[in-house]
């Protein structure tokens, strides 16, 4: 499917893979934002396996830890 691959990043400009990272960091920080839901819940509920892969996949991401994010929302 190198076609469809080479589309996508031309459509989206990113990976699916990528794409599909994003949404999962989306969803959860709407979660963080919008729930009172414990974040390794938000984390495992978003698709991803431990505490530790969604803390750090959302701080590379959002330049900050999750807590820090639901500080900030809820201010």
């Amino acid at each position: 499917m190198p076609g469809v691959l080479g589309a996508s990043r031309r459509h989206l400009d990113t990976t699916p893979r990528s794409w599909y990272l994003g949404q999962c960091l989306e969803r959860a920080r709407h979660l963080l934002i919008e729930t009172d839901m414990e974040v390794l819940a938000i984390g495992l509920a978003s698709g991803f396996s431990s505490a530790s892969s969604f803390s750090r996949a959302f701080s590379e991401r959002y330049g900050h830890s999750p807590r820090e994010a639901r500080r900030q929302g809820s201010q």
